[in-house]
């Protein structure tokens, strides 16, 4: 990228959360992508187009649908449009397999789960209308901030009221370790201690690719859900046998949605 940018092959045109419209004039794109979850986004791509630009919004990525979507409008905003059609075929078939295997076995209940984006005494943590919320009541978690809305800060009181069974951290703040995962435990404080999940030992880490997958909406939502559905449903997944801190290595543990073409 330095290189690119050296030879003036990448323009900077500002950072993601306040992009330079004067800049991106400058660089006379064919096509210029924005993100509909950015304030900013959305009002640059409004100016792009009043001057003639071809600019296009995406959708906020906070569901499952709105992801599918946002991969159908710019592969045909590209020309793949063909393309599209078959990753979102892969996904779709993906997401079935995993929803069935769900909902055929006797095994399955609601797990009342917390995904939180670190172990901080008084974390962020996913509410309703995210893209991890989606994912998990996918695979009948039950999110326990699901009275929340988006990704809320939230007390350590909270948590100990509200009580999981299952929590998942998202963090880059760990490695994939004995260690580390010891040292997170470690970090928790009284409130999280007093939680079903900490005494049951259902406190998951997830870093590395698996939490750029769990914290990004990506078309590798079916993992995602896999991933989630092997964390809280294990009595419905009992040919696999999911670790305490997962990372880069996620898809070894995936059965259902290891190949496909929205993984490549």
């Amino acid at each position: 990228m330095v290189e690119g940018q050296k030879s003036g092959e990448i323009a900077l045109v500002g950072g993601y959360t306040n992009p330079s419209f004067e800049k991106i004039l400058d660089c006379d794109a064919d096509i210029v992508l924005c993100d509909g979850s950015q304030y900013t986004h959305a009002e640059v791509s409004k100016k792009l187009r009043k001057n003639g630009f071809n600019a296009i919004t995406t959708y906020d990525g906070e569901n499952i649908e709105t992801i599918k979507t946002n991969i159908f409008i710019l592969g045909t905003a590209i020309g793949y449009d063909i393309a599209a059609e078959s990753v979102l075929n892969d996904i779709s078939d993906a997401m079935s397999k995993v929803i069935d295997e769900i909902n055929r076995n006797p095994e399955t209940k609601g797990v009342r789960t917390i995904i939180t984006l670190s172990e901080d005494k008084a974390p962020w943590a996913s509410g309703d209308y995210t893209y991890a919320h989606d994912a998990l009541e996918s695979v009948q978690g039950v999110n326990v901030l699901s009275d929340k809305m988006g990704w809320v800060h939230i007390s350590s009181e909270l948590i100990a009221q509200k009580n999981p069974e299952v929590a998942i951290i998202i963090t880059h703040t760990y490695q994939v370790s004995e260690d580390e995962y010891q040292a997170l435990l470690d970090n928790l404080s009284p409130e999280w201690r007093s939680t079903d999940a900490y005494k049951n030992g259902n406190i998951y880490l997830i870093c590395g690719g698996a939490a750029d997958m769990a914290s990004r909406s990506t078309p590798r939502v079916a993992q995602l859900m896999e991933l989630f559905g092997l964390i809280c449903q294990p009595n419905v997944f009992d040919d696999s046998s999911i670790p305490k801190y997962i990372g880069d290595n996620y898809a070894d543990y995936l059965n259902y949605t290891k190949y496909y073409s929205y993984n490549n």
